[in-house]
């Protein structure tokens, strides 16, 4: 992909030791992706199967067979979780009195505003 321009990021695992992996590419790379899908199809790693794949069969590859979530599922789940709770957290420290947004006057703990000089 990179030899094509494809800008593409590598998606977790969600189901480990099925020797897949899944990128995501960037919408306005998807004439590149065709592109670089017909040049794979007579190249010397042909045998790899390389194919797209919708948003919901890359969310059912974190499935087992009977509906279950695999051990990468639940991780990536409790990932996502704990970062929703943090940013919670930093949006409640940013809404705290004293803690206004930019442009404010705030003031550090301890320190007093410096007095504005007048000029003459």
């Amino acid at each position: 992909m990179k030899a094509h321009g494809i800008m593409f990021a590598r998606m977790p695992d969600l189901c480990g030791g099925d020797a897949r992996t899944q990128y995501a590419i960037a919408s306005s790379d998807a004439v590149k992706m065709k592109a670089m899908l017909l040049d794979h199809t007579a190249g010397p790693n042909r045998h790899i199967r390389v194919g797209p794949i919708s948003e919901a069969d890359y969310m059912m590859t974190g499935k087992r067979a009977d509906g279950t979530n695999t051990k990468e599922m639940n991780a990536l789940n409790k990932s996502a979780q704990e970062t929703v709770n943090q940013s919670r957290n930093k949006d409640s420290v940013r809404s705290a009195p004293g803690m206004e947004g930019p442009g404010k006057n705030r003031t550090t703990p301890g320190k007093k505003p410096e007095k504005s000089k007048k000029r003459r």
